[in-house]
């Protein structure tokens, strides 16, 4: 019965007057082309796919705190936790390193960072001591970030 367009807009239209949501007739929004339900029933079953930590699309949209990622903060912002071994730096903090290792893959997993992300990103640039890279990631989002934080 549900794969009777007419029928199934009226159920739907009810189970929304009553904030009732049942998964099996809101699965049949896939088979209607229902783009205003489709999003609430691929957001009730996006945990059953691999989306990764992170992920962004037109129907589906996946957090990283759904998957409890946290911005770990640090304190002194005097680095001590990379020192420079020959040429490159190095990440001697092994927690840091492993957490800066999972958000990195977070965000290379964006198509467009948060500006909460872009800010968390320059941060983590600064505690390594990498002012330059810090300065042109700023500049380059400079106009987001600031339209972010006016309210």
């Amino acid at each position: 019965m549900l794969k009777e367009n007419a029928f199934y807009k009226e159920v739907i239209a009810a189970l929304k007057r009553r904030k009732i949501y049942d998964r099996t007739t809101y699965s049949f929004s896939v088979i209607h082309y229902d783009y205003d339900t489709l999003p609430i029933y691929l957001d009730d079953v996006k945990s059953s796919f691999w989306l990764g930590t992170s992920f962004e699309g037109k129907m589906v949209h996946k957090e990283p705190r759904e998957e409890n990622f946290r911005f770990l903060d640090y304190y002194p912002l005097v680095n001590q936790r990379i020192h420079k071994l020959g040429k490159s730096k190095k990440i001697l903090n092994d927690k840091f390193k492993a957490h800066y290792t999972q958000f990195l893959r977070i965000l290379a997993m964006k198509y467009h960072p948060s500006i909460e992300e872009l800010i968390w990103f320059i941060y983590y640039l600064l505690l390594q001591d990498k002012i330059d890279q810090a300065i042109d990631i700023f500049n380059k989002y400079k106009a987001r970030i600031e339209d972010g934080n006016k309210v």
